[in-house]
């Protein structure tokens, strides 16, 4: 009895254990199976960033093979597949499929748009596909670009690098690197100093003077002189061409107003009125920058495949620009470099991100004797030969003496105020020679004696415009030989 009843407890015990084995097991059997669940998850996740990550660096590959393609090839339009190699031991890795869209104006390559998609071969899935654009750098990655010496006064804040192959008094509110390709310059009176004294590359009252440098050369406007018997043929093929009207004279041409529309109207400008005034020196001169008569020509559009614009004699500019393109002003017939005159206010219709304007003359830009009060204009404004600004005029008539000839000389005066508002610039000014759009001169009137004259606008601001950095207007002059890329994107 007792042994039966002993061996009943012995065998209770005996499958408590097992039950307890069993719980045990199963908990362990799930903790193990979840473990390597946990380990096999992280183990395809780490294969799969690995691969997610090697597609990126062969995106890049595949960038950098472009890049060595079209330095080789600079006309070519290739696109397409290829595979792509360990440098070390020559295994295959993955492959890159280049997508490259080609932007061209009258048949010249302005950029490329370029999309690059890197597959590795680890893991197809996993594709990284990279855009950014292929372009030369731009003038219009800067505020100002000037090959003389120059001086920019407390009047002005400037936004943007400035940068000139000559010295700099920077007086001026700025924002950016101020460049001078000079260690050191002679300042003379014209730039404030008397007697003439050697200055640094850069110096002067300005903000930001740690942003200053010197010696240091950005660009030669060697290579941003464009060919202008090359861009008349292009207008005469597919763009808008005007043949000369003054026959090299001077003393006419066409007024241009661009219209929000995309079309722009042209007039022939049959009369002027002249202006004397001073130019950056102590010899007059006179020019034929008023408008007396025109008559209307048409209203004509600007093809989208060749947006250029070039008109053989002097041009009065204006309106709102709506659009890409480019304006071009040059004489290869006549012995003649003819003028663009800044008539009234030019801006974009849109923005800077969808509209713009490059505007190339042969010999100066400069804004007119009669010009509004407060003006703004907008755009790539190039002068390579000659410079951009507004000559320093007086406003009554009467009889001047001309340092420059020792001798007296009538000038008609421009017959309002010469002291302006504001000036507003969106865009880049480039420019040969010094630039000046306001002026604090005695001059000697006879029977008046001397005279404090100002000219021009009392407070400037010239920003450059960033969007058009990236995306700039038609035949927009490059700072540097070397393409580069802007703009990368995934």
């Amino acid at each position: 009895m007792y042994k039966k009843q002993h061996s009943k407890i012995f065998f209770g015990h005996r499958g408590g254990a097992i039950i307890m084995v069993l719980v045990f097991a199963g908990v362990f059997l799930v903790a193990v199976i979840s473990l390597l669940q946990f380990v096999l998850q992280q183990s395809v996740s780490g294969r799969g960033k690995y691969a997610h990550e090697q597609a990126l660096q062969v995106a890049e590959a595949g960038l950098d093979y472009y890049k060595w393609h079209l330095a080789h090839n600079p006309e070519s339009e290739w696109s397409g597949t290829t595979e792509y190699l360990d440098p070390q031991s020559g295994t295959r890795l993955g492959e890159f499929t280049i997508s490259a869209t080609v932007n061209k104006q009258c048949g010249v390559i302005m950029n490329r748009d370029i999309e690059v998609t890197g597959v590795s071969d680890s893991d197809s899935r996993f594709a990284r596909t990279i855009n950014t654009r292929y372009m030369l750098p731009s003038v219009a990655n800067y505020s100002y670009l000037i090959d003389e010496s120059v001086w920019a006064g407390s009047s002005r804040t400037i936004v943007g690098p400035y940068y000139s192959s000559g010295g700099i008094r920077m007086d001026a509110t700025h924002n950016s690197l101020v460049t001078s390709g000079l260690n050191t310059w002679s300042c003379d009176s014209s730039f404030g100093c008397s007697p003439t004294v050697i200055k640094d590359g850069v110096w002067g009252a300005g903000s930001n003077p740690e942003l200053w440098q010197y010696p240091k050369t950005l660009t030669d406007f060697v290579n941003i002189s464009p060919d202008y018997s090359d861009l008349k043929s292009k207008a005469q093929v597919g763009g808008r061409y005007f043949s000369s009207i003054s026959g090299g004279a001077g003393d006419s041409g066409y007024h241009i107003i661009f219209k929000s529309d995309g079309t722009f109207d042209i007039y022939s400008v049959s009369t002027t009125d002249v202006s004397w005034g001073w130019v950056q020196g102590s010899t007059a001169s006179q020019d034929y920058h008023t408008i007396v008569a025109e008559s209307f020509i048409g209203n004509y559009t600007i093809p989208s495949t060749c947006s250029l614009i070039y008109i053989e004699d002097q041009v009065w500019l204006e309106g709102v620009v709506s659009g890409q393109v480019a304006l071009v002003v040059a004489d290869t017939v006549h012995n003649y470099n003819p003028d663009i005159v800044l008539h009234d206010d030019l801006v974009f219709a849109t923005g800077a991100k969808v509209d713009g304007i490059t505007v190339i003359g042969e010999n100066n830009i400069l804004i007119s004797a009669k010009s509004p009060e407060d003006l703004t204009i907008s755009g790539i404004f190039v002068a390579p030969s000659g410079k951009f600004g507004r000559n320093h005029y007086v406003e009554s008539p009467g009889w001047y003496w001309d340092f420059g000839i020792s001798d007296w000389t009538y000038m008609t005066g421009v017959g309002s105020s010469q002291d302006l508002g504001s000036l507003t610039i969106n865009g880049t000014v480039v420019s040969k020679n010094r630039t000046g759009t306001a002026w604090s001169y005695w001059v000697y009137r006879w029977g008046t004696g001397w005279l404090g004259q100002n000219s021009g606008f009392a407070n400037r601001v010239n920003s450059y415009e960033r969007a058009q950095a990236f995306d700039p207007p038609p035949f927009a002059p490059s700072s540097s030989t070397v393409p580069y890329l802007v703009g990368w994107s995934e």
